[in-house]
């Protein structure tokens, strides 16, 4: 089997799974260029190579699991952020391009700042602590999630980009913060913020399928019960300039802006993605003059 034919009957076989041509695409790209190891440009200046045996063997086995859903980058077992290629498995949620959006408000409103102490809650896989790093990198960073399994993913992360990130074990829900008296300049999240009762028509198939639940949804009825415990964490921890800086479901923007206002947070901001969703807020601290 030639590429071109490898490339051709996998996108048509994935256009009918996904039902999305730019998503059965971009798929296809990122499962290609990995997998053998090729650039993008590659992939059609080399369209009439032959596979060699080694080659299609583990593009079937592969195929065979994208056509039952699973991830292509818990298939590959790495993930792109911000220009940094990242480990993943099933112990942590695969980055948005969302939340890129969001390390890149962060970076646009601190780029310029000399110094910074910044905390990433419910880090993951380390992507958005990681990538604020690697362009922050006078700055300290800590970054915590109550997951140990993810911790080891994320830590696995630094280790491989050579960043400096203290991550640590925290249940923000159970738990205070260990360093008791700490500032910081930044504090950014983007926690689990949706219901599994009221949201799950929200969630696609092959993310409740193969990514962490407790990662994308909380337990009980209050969606929004993450920000409660950063607004409570950050009224301690963020110092008198700081700003705090999270990931949100569109529709429950309204509900944390007003629970935000009603805890005396100031110049409350919501900022819409790429799609025009309502995804990101911003809140100064209460005691910014």
């Amino acid at each position: 089997m030639t590429l071109k034919q490898c490339r051709d009957f996998s996108f048509r076989k994935l256009k009918e799974l996904y039902q999305d041509d730019r998503e059965a695409g971009a798929i296809l790209r990122l499962w290609l260029t990995e997998r053998l190891q090729m650039s993008a440009s590659d992939l059609v200046l080399h369209a009439e190579t032959q596979l060699t045996d080694q080659q299609s063997e583990k593009l079937d086995l592969d195929f065979h699991r994208l056509m039952n859903g699973e991830p292509v980058q818990y298939i590959l077992g790495v993930s792109e952020f911000v220009g940094l290629k990242l480990q993943v498995n099933t112990n942590v949620l695969i980055p948005r391009p969302e939340t890129e959006e969001l390390v890149a408000w962060v970076l646009e409103e601190n780029l310029s700042k000399h110094t910074h102490l910044l905390l990433d809650a419910c880090t993951g896989s380390g992507c958005v602590a990681l990538a604020l790093k690697s362009k922050l990198l006078l700055s300290q960073l800590w970054a915590f999630d109550k997951s140990e399994k993810a911790l080891q993913v994320a830590r696995s992360n630094a280790a491989n980009l050579g960043l400096n990130v203290e991550f640590f074990a925290l249940d923000l829900l159970k738990e205070i913060l260990p360093m008791e008296d700490q500032e910081f300049d930044v504090i950014v999240s983007n926690p689990p913020y949706l219901s599994a009762t009221k949201d799950r028509f929200e969630i696609d198939d092959s993310v409740w399928d193969h990514e962490p639940q407790m990662a994308i949804v909380v337990e009980g009825d209050d969606p929004i019960i993450f920000y409660r415990r950063l607004s409570t964490m950050a009224k301690k921890h963020l110092s008198k300039t700081g700003k705090m800086y999270v990931e949100i479901a569109p529709q429950y923007a309204d509900a944390i802006h007003e629970m935000w206002t009603e805890e005396g947070w100031q110049f409350i901001e919501t900022r819409s993605d790429i799609n025009g969703k309502q995804r990101f807020m911003s809140a100064n601290s209460i005691e910014t003059d």
